[in-house]
């Protein structure tokens, strides 16, 4: 130590938790110790196996450590080593790094200024910070710059314990503001992950029972393919004699319990346009939605957006803070062109039609199965103008493959079966959902039915009338071997909505179609769906018909909570007499 009165010298060698450790420095002399008109230089070294660091600068005020200007850096080759020195929780892998800023004391607080802070993880991802902090202890006065940038999103999968979605190259960079005694502000927010594009602002104000977040975000394309089950690419492949037999599934809808933990510790208001968005079997265009989180009460009113030509609106009303959490649902399509959607998705010649779709649902329970078990409501599904790719058949299971083998005859000389029309309507009860429109209507044949379906057991109970149009001839319906004479018998499609079946109906049950429900009579004292059976609904166009009968019983007041897009507000709406 080779000292002065005006220079001080310290070499020090020695261990900490064992691990080696050495700092060598020069000081001001013992005068500046003391006297604060004096400025009292620094200049010091530590070296250690989880990192060096060096500091140059003065203080001012040495023994009331006021003012202070340093200058530091710091090199490591493993951000989890540092933080084990100070016994700090573990952390995932991080490292090599290096941080660099000048310390100084701002009336009496510590602030960082020039700050630059660099990390590596998994060798090619990096995290880059920049700016200043006016207070760090109190985390005020902040304005920073950072961004994340990789080549593998699979560097970060150790920080969320699992495997991500998708794969490749990802980018994020923003500007973070917290003037004193105000929120936290991200400006200039610009991410991209696989074809995912986002751009847009946000305010976090942490104070408070909650933490309140306010966003408007902006995505040139927002690619949610990667994050749901079925992998891209196009309809599943077609079943071969090769193929091992596929295990039947005992039950669609799931009974594994929700989890809305995270809708109950955030309140937000989130304000989204998209472009693009990509889904396994749909493309949206033009997409808003306004999404309003409080106390575990979420509400997107409306969600509107452009597809297959047509356009979609839709509304979701979820109460994550009720036991058990109660969801209203509102759907409306209009001319959703199928075959373009498909065609946008790089499948064409498989199903073609102009879609009209009206749902109108709510339920609760801690389950997807405890939901669809109490569900409520009315839907309607329209599609004329169709075409189907006989080919599409080999995709189908049970007794669906069996019906559509029917409307789509062997004799025909074309690939496709036109469709005329597609109409359901649906009245949802407690779980119970009882048809009030059921048709479909080819070149060749009209299929009407009638029946329900229990959500409750999944269990399936509905008639169906096949009647073939003149000068057609249909020579098997899959295993039935059904004759042409026997096609002017009703079917009973029956089993569960994970293993259906189809027979022929002895009971004739489908000559009671025409029963009223809820106290209204189909088209009449016989139904449509009776007419449909005997073939009598004279000039009257057995699509429009069916519409007609859908669209009766939707129309009116509905059991539980509905969104309406002409008031923009959620209201309830009388139960079902």
């Amino acid at each position: 130590t080779a000292s002065s009165p005006t220079r001080l010298a310290l070499t020090l060698d020695g261990k900490y938790d064992a691990m080696p450790v050495q700092i060598i420095g020069t000081f001001g002399g013992l005068v500046g110790l003391t006297d604060p008109t004096r400025v009292w230089s620094v200049s010091l070294t530590a070296k250690a196996p989880v990192a060096n660091v060096t500091i140059k600068g003065m203080i001012q005020d040495v023994l009331h450590g006021k003012g202070l200007t340093l200058n530091i850096k710091a090199t490591g080759e493993s951000v989890q080593n540092l933080l084990a020195l100070f016994h700090a929780p573990n952390i995932a892998e991080m490292g090599p790094f290096e941080i660099a800023g000048t310390l100084t004391d701002n009336r009496g607080t510590l602030a960082a200024t020039e700050l630059a802070l660099q990390i590596s993880v998994g060798g090619t991802t990096h995290l880059r910070l920049a700016g200043t902090i006016q207070d760090i202890a109190g985390l005020e006065g902040v304005d920073t710059r950072f961004s994340i940038e990789g080549n593998d999103v699979a560097d970060l999968e150790p920080f969320f314990k699992k495997p991500l979605p998708f794969q490749g190259a990802f980018h994020m960079t923003a500007h973070a503001l917290k003037p004193a005694k105000k929120p936290w502000r991200f400006v200039d927010l610009a991410v991209t992950a696989g074809k995912s594009v986002l751009k847009g602002s946000a305010d976090l104000d942490l104070n408070g029972e909650r933490p309140q977040l306010a966003a408007d975000l902006s995505f040139q394309v927002l690619d949610l393919r990667p994050f749901l089950s079925r992998p891209q690419g196009g309809p599943p492949p077609p079943v071969t004699a090769t193929c091992r037999p596929e295990k039947k599934r005992e039950k669609v809808f799931s009974d594994t319990p929700f989890s809305f933990t995270g809708l109950q510790e955030l309140n937000a208001t989130v304000d989204l346009r998209v472009d693009q968005t990509l889904l396994p079997w749909l493309v949206f265009d033009d997409l808003t939605a306004r999404a309003v989180l409080h106390e575990g009460h979420l509400q997107v009113r409306p969600f509107k957006g452009t597809a297959g030509d047509g356009t979609v609106e839709a509304s979701v009303d979820l109460e994550a803070g009720r036991d058990p959490p109660k969801i209203g649902f509102v759907l409306n399509t209009h001319r959703f062109d199928l075959g373009q959607v498909l065609k946008t998705l790089g499948i064409e010649g498989v199903l073609e039609g102009k879609l009209d779709v009206e749902f109108d649902l709510a339920g609760q329970g801690n389950s997807v199965a405890a939901l669809m078990a109490s569900l409520n409501g009315t839907g309607v599904v329209v599609m004329d103008q169709g075409k189907i790719n006989d080919r599409m058949i080999g995709l189908l299971r049970g007794g669906l493959k069996d019906i559509i083998h029917m409307i789509s005859q062997a004799e025909k000389q074309t690939k496709y079966t036109q469709i005329n029309c597609l109409v359901v309507g649906l009245d949802i009860t407690q779980g119970l959902v009882q048809s009030t429109a059921l048709v479909l209507d080819t070149s060749d044949v009209t299929l009407s039915g009638h029946g329900e379906i229990d959500l409750a057991t999944e269990g399936l109970d509905v008639s169906l009338k096949p009647t073939p149009k003149k000068g057609v001839g249909i020579k098997g319906l899959g295993k039935l071997s059904l004759s042409l004479g026997q096609l002017t018998k009703p079917l009973k499609l029956g089993g569960t909505l994970a293993n259906p079946s189809v027979a022929i109906d002895a009971s004739g049950t489908m000559l009671t179609l025409g029963k009223a429900i809820g106290g209204v009579a189909l088209l009449g004292p016989v139904g449509l769906a009776a007419a449909l059976a005997g073939g009598k609904l004279g000039n009257q166009d057995p699509c429009a018909a069916a519409v007609q009968a859908a669209k009766a019983r939707s129309a009116q007041p509905q059991a539980g909570r509905a969104y309406s897009p002409e008031k923009g507000e959620t209201q309830d709406t009388p139960s079902v007499p």
